[in-house]
This record gives structure tokens, C-alpha cells and sequence, in this order.
């Protein structure tokens, strides 16, 4: 594996016509069977933290098969992501590993840019504990955005709406790929949990620890937002609805709804 730098993700995405896919569960519920084709049509595709595990087969047609990036904060603490997210549906068997599952990168045989779109470097803990197998896939590329284009992707977010506070992976990697000048950019799967008729992830988006159709599972997405900490859903929620008025950005057609 290669680390690279930001001049890297720029020359991938600029001139290019993007996807940007979210895991929620509006697009499998909403959208047509045709839909992943039309994913699989951009000439990049980048999809959001768990993503790292695609869908089960019958969810390809809706979510896509192709991922060229993985944008990810690469956060993650075990014992804190089990109390936090417990209580949205009171499962006691919620295991939720995303991207620090080393199980999912071991069958990925295509080019691969692991995109860090915070300055933290939290990828170096999973890569450290697994330096054998990421040293043997040289497919897979790491990039950690620095704080010069981390700075520029905030002021273009608060220009529209000032945040005061953390801003989810899903709206950094939207000002991320505009500040990389796309000749499009396709957003599905990502509501900032305005949507109130379907639940915030497709099923298989957490794994558990048993089969995940035997439990209750219900994600209520009042219940989800009481659970966020950390961002400013609200404004969000403004910056999305901006950006798709003012055509900055392509929706889907049930998330334009959402938002128009």
C-alpha cells in the first residue's frame, strides 16, 4: 500500500463525473433496480465508512458495485460505538466494526484509494496491526487529507452555513470532491437523517453478531439524532438543501424531494 498525497485526489476527480453513495435505506426502498447501474456508470465512485462491505447481492442493484474511494473519518472505538449506538435500538447483540473490520480488505482486488478526510491519520492504528496484509495490497492507496485543504473544505461548508462544530464524513467528502472541481457530482444514500419515512442504513450496513433479520432492528431516526453528538445535523441539513438548489451538487430523485 502507497500513501499519496492531495494532488492525487484531485487528479482523480477533477474533469470527472462523480457518485458520492451513502448507505441510506431509502435508496433500496425508493429507487429503481436500475439504479446501481446508473452508479456504475460515473467515472468515480466513492462510498462512505461501512461501505468498505458492499451490500448483499440483492442491494447491488439499488447501492452499486463499483467503489474507486473509500472517504472515512476511520474512527473507531469499540466500547464507544456499542453505548452510543445501544440506545438507538436497544439490541444487545449490535456489533458495529465498519471499516476496521480487517476482513474487508482482504478480498478487495481493485484499485482502492482509502481517503482519511480528516487530519487525524486514524487509519495508521488498523494499518499498524495489520502492516503485513496492507503492505502485500499494493491496489490499495491511503490518503490523508492535510491541513491546508482541510481548512478550505471548512470555509467553503461555512460559507453557505457555519457549523460551530464537527461536520459528519458524509458533508466533508461533498466540499472535499467540489474543491476538486468535478464535472459532476451525484449525491445518493445521504439525508443528514431528514428523511422520517425509512431508516438511516440498509440493513447489512452494521454487522451483529447474529443473524440480523431474527431481532428487532428498527433504526428511528428521531431516536438516531438524539444519539449524534458531536455535529450540527440542522445545518447540515441547510448546506445539503444549498448545494442541491443552486445545482452545486445532483440528488437523486427521492432526496431532491426531500429537499426542494
Amino acid at each position: 500500500m502507497r500513501e499519496v498525497e492531495i494532488d492525487y485526489l484531485k487528479k482523480k476527480i477533477e474533469g470527472k463525473r462523480v457518485a458520492l453513495v451513502g448507505p441510506a435505506e431509502y435508496v433500496c426502498k425508493e429507487l429503481g433496480k436500475e439504479h446501481g447501474k446508473l452508479i456504475d456508470g460515473y467515472d468515480v465512485v466513492i462510498r462512505l465508512n461501512g461501505m468498505i462491505n458492499y451490500p448483499k447481492k440483492e442491494l447491488e442493484s439499488y447501492y452499486g458495485k463499483k467503489m474507486d474511494i473509500l472517504a472515512s473519518s476511520f474512527w473507531y472505538s469499540k466500547e464507544r460505538d456499542y453505548e452510543m449506538n445501544k440506545k438507538v435500538n436497544g439490541d444487545k447483540y449490535y456489533k458495529c466494526e465498519r471499516y476496521a473490520n480487517i476482513d474487508n480488505y482482504k478480498n478487495i482486488n481493485n484499485e482502492l484509494l482509502l481517503f482519511e478526510n480528516m487530519p487525524r491519520r486514524l487509519f495508521q492504528k488498523l494499518y499498524n496491526n495489520n502492516k503485513e496484509l496492507f503492505d502485500k495490497k499494493n491496489n490499495l492507496k491511503y490518503l490523508c487529507i492535510n491541513n491546508i485543504f482541510s481548512c478550505q473544505t471548512h470555509n467553503f461548508l461555512h460559507k453557505i452555513y457555519n457549523l460551530n462544530n464537527g461536520t459528519t464524513t458524509g458533508l466533508l467528502a461533498i466540499a472535499n470532491i467540489l474543491l476538486c472541481e468535478p464535472k459532476e457530482l451525484y449525491v445518493t444514500g445521504i439525508t443528514f437523517y431528514k428523511d422520517m419515512k425509512h431508516k438511516g442504513y440498509y440493513n447489512d450496513y452494521h454487522e451483529r453478531t447474529v443473524d440480523y433479520e431474527s431481532e428487532n432492528n428498527n433504526y428511528d431516526n428521531e431516536k438516531l439524532r438524539k444519539v449524534i453528538t458531536g455535529h450540527n445535523i440542522k445545518g447540515e441539513q441547510i448546506i445539503l438543501k444549498d448545494l442541491i438548489m443552486n445545482k452545486k451538487i445532483s440528488a437523486d430523485s427521492y432526496l431532491y424531494e426531500l429537499y426542494k
